[in-house]
């Protein structure tokens, strides 16, 4: 792959690569320096690539890959919650109510999120907030699509019950049980 080639096809992947990074490290900061070291790995890397079927699904799997180690390197632990709680209630105050309620909805769900085995998080994560499809997801966890499809459905059903009874407790329908 020429230089030209590689401005072309792989430099327009970094909002994509950015975004997935800074969905598992958390920091804007971090999330730049790992996108910038993916870039490095695959400029080095810029003669193998012609020979890859799907290219984005490479970058986001080394994107993956890379995050998954900064993560045990540090010693934290996988996280989609990307805003912590104190800046969502502060930020919630300067919108309208019905932005604070889908706010504090979103919120909700990625906390539950958290909860799922990471093979759940990460497929919910790259299918509905990504928008990856099947085959790319296949692609880029090396996991067979029906696998893929039972662990999502899976995930969105234990995210479900988690923010039904959550926000049932919430609401006091559970004070009965607590009498």
């Amino acid at each position: 792959m020429s230089e030209k080639e590689f401005r072309n096809i792989v430099l327009p992947l970094n909002r994509k690569i950015f975004a997935y990074a800074l969905s598992f490290l958390k920091n804007d900061t971090d999330a730049r320096d790992a996108l910038q070291d993916i870039y490095l790995k695959l400029w080095k890397m810029k003669d193998q690539l012609n020979e890859l079927n799907n290219l984005e699904a490479f970058c986001i799997r080394i994107t993956r890959n890379y995050c998954l180690d900064r993560i045990k390197l540090k010693k934290n632990h996988l996280s989609i919650e990307d805003i912590s709680l104190s800046e969502d209630i502060t930020e919630a105050k300067t919108r309208n109510d019905n932005a604070n309620l889908q706010k504090q909805q979103l919120n909700s769900i990625r906390k539950h999120m958290n909860s799922l085995p990471e093979t759940q998080r990460t497929i919910m994560l790259l299918k509905d907030f990504e928008g990856y499809d099947y085959d790319e997801i296949s692609d880029i966890l090396h996991i067979n699509i029906n696998t893929i499809r039972v662990n999502l459905s899976r995930a969105r059903k234990a995210v479900r019950k988690k923010y039904l009874n959550s926000t049932s407790y919430e609401k006091g329908s559970f004070k009965s049980l607590i009498k």
